[in-house]
């Protein structure tokens, strides 16, 4: 999580460095948004920027009201590598010494809005407040609930991937109905909103650019907008909320309650029309993809939220080429299917038909000649079964760590499919330690042991570990880091994805030498190692955004 801060600023040169000034305490780098200021206010903030080191100024020619401003600044500092922006005002409304407690509480609630709720002083004009209480009543009425409890206030903790997300799919305002806009657009992308009680005066004689003659009617416009949204949005939010309070935790933690789809037979099926249809089988896919997206809903909820947290990056955005809509879902069950297809081509003697290319491979031989055991780190990203496939043609012995509990059909099928495979299954029990003596045993002779580690095993009573993934905390299990740290056997990750019809590469990259560690330093190993791991695979997620398939959201550790 990198966190900085960032003021947008028109013509307040005489409070700027004030509010820089109180802001210091809480040692995050500043990003100043000049709004087309004049001649004075520029000179402060050239001033400002040679005396702080730290703070940057972004300056736009020409004045374009505050949320092209704030827009500007979201973009800026997500490009610098920032993932939150506590964001404040220039004149000197705002008591900047709570800039370390916004931090604190995006710190606690990392994918959260977090908003100020404003406690005014008696400097505060009455007209103000009850212009408040009407936006107030209106952003409820927009999100069905009191969620936001003041939508103007600017002091805020802002979630960059989701803002961006947000700013993106909609034509948003420019000038003051921007924040509150925002407010909205956020809580029905499915934002959770965090708030902190914050102090606000109103300076004698200070500076405002709210306009009545110009930012009302905009305001106006943008609720009237809102509201109209919310008519379209109405079902669907509260159907989310029914959900919610049916317990969606527990539903979105609890993956294997999803058991695998289909039957033995229906995938003998599969495997007979590859045999007599060849390659032109894959047209059976569609109605089957079809049947699934319009069956599991909550499936399509989770996949559209994974693709629009990858548009909240640059290299995201890029690998999608356009924001995901509402077949975006469809698509992704689509590669998941091919894939599917593919594995059992590939077990079924097709290997011929397939293009394989791989990098890396050399440290896993390298490790087969010295006889030493390895850690082979994989995901639900592409197609782990071509790291079966290197085992199978170099004589690699590779013992897959499963819980065969959610997947024994398919697994029994590609027994029956190869059973001289150099495959051996170890079956995961997250309720014993039998699973770990197992492992233990396959390292020490030398073998490699494969584990999926993007998943938290049902059951399992390990404490997770959260790291920043795709904006966001996300919960990695910490028992096969630990393990590692314990056994000192190295750690690589093997990722392997689609590239074209019938064209697969697999990468595997070296996350750790297998250095044992003392008891004391365990932890803080295995935390460096599931991030290594987190920014491996985030960076292929956002190559490769539709071959993610963990359709499972995951929360962060308690």
């Amino acid at each position: 999580m990198r966190v900085c801060a960032l003021i947008p600023i028109y013509d307040h040169g005489a409070t700027i460095e004030a509010v820089v000034d109180a802001i210091v305490p809480a040692d995050l780098p500043c990003l100043i948004v000049d709004d087309g200021s004049g001649p004075a206010t520029r000179e402060v903030l050239e001033r400002l920027a040679a005396r702080r080191p730290g703070i940057e100024v972004l300056r736009l020619s020409v004045n374009r009201g505050k949320g092209a401003a704030l827009k500007e600044g979201y973009r800026a500092a997500a490009a610098s590598g920032f993932t939150h922006a506590v964001q404040l005002d220039a004149d000197g409304q705002h008591r900047s010494e709570d800039v370390a407690r916004f931090v604190r509480e995006m710190e606690a609630h990392p994918d959260a809005h977090v908003l100020g709720v404003p406690v005014f002083d008696e400097s505060a004009p009455w007209v103000r407040l009850a212009s408040r209480q009407l936006s107030r009543g209106l952003v409820w009425l927009a999100c069905l609930s009191r969620a936001v409890p003041d939508p103007l206030c600017g002091f805020r903790g802002v979630p960059l991937g989701p803002a961006l997300a947000a700013v993106d799919g909609a034509d948003t305002g420019d000038r003051m109905e921007f924040e509150p806009e925002l407010c909205v657009r956020m809580v029905w992308q499915g934002t959770p909103v965090a708030t902190l009680p914050t102090r606000v005066r109103y300076l004698p004689g200070g500076l405002s650019h709210f306009s009545f003659t110009r930012d009302w009617p905009l305001l106006a416009r943008c609720y009237a907008r809102l509201v109209g949204g919310m008519l379209v949005r109405a079902p669907a939010l509260l159907r989310a909320r029914r959900r919610a309070a049916a317990g969606r935790r527990s539903a979105s933690s609890d993956w294997s309650r999803f058991g695998e789809r289909g039957t033995m037979g229906a995938l003998r099926f599969g495997r007979a029309c590859y045999r007599v249809l060849g390659r032109g089988a894959r047209l059976l896919l569609i109605p089957a993809v079809v049947w699934f997206y319009v069956k599991e809903r909550a499936w399509n909820g989770w996949s559209r939220r994974h693709l629009e947290a990858v548009w909240g990056h640059p290299e995201g955005r890029a690998a999608l080429g356009r924001r995901p809509g509402p077949f975006a879902a469809f698509r992704h069950y689509f590669e998941f299917a091919v894939q599917t297809f593919d594995r059992m081509a590939l077990w079924g003697g097709g290997a011929e038909h397939f293009t394989m290319e791989h990098q890396g491979s050399e440290h896993l031989f390298a490790l087969a000649r010295e006889e030493r055991g390895a850690l082979l780190l994989g995901a639900h990203l592409g197609s782990f079964d071509m790291a079966r496939t290197l085992a199978r043609d170099y004589g690699l012995v590779l013992n897959v760590v499963m819980f065969t509990g959610n997947a024994e059909r398919i697994n029994r099928l590609f027994e029956e499919i190869d059973p001289e495979s150099r495959v051996r299954v170890v079956s995961l029990d997250p309720t014993s330690v039998r699973t770990a003596f197992e492992i233990k045993a396959c390292l020490d002779r030398g073998e490699l042991v494969g584990i999926l580690a993007d998943r938290v095993p049902v059951g399992s009573r390990e404490k997770p570990i959260a790291v920043p993934f795709l904006g966001r905390q996300r919960a990695f299990p910490s028992s096969p880091f630990l393990l590692a740290t314990l056994l000192g056997c190295p750690v690589l990750l093997s990722l392997c994805v689609r590239t074209g019809p019938s064209r697969y590469y697999t990468w595997v990259t070296p996350l750790s030498d297998g250095r044992r560690l003392p008891r004391a330093e365990r932890a803080k190993g295995a935390e460096e190692l599931v991030r290594a791991y987190a920014a491996e695979l985030e960076a292929a997620c956002l190559r490769h955004p539709h071959q993610w398939f963990n359709f499972y959201d995951e929360e962060p550790a308690s």
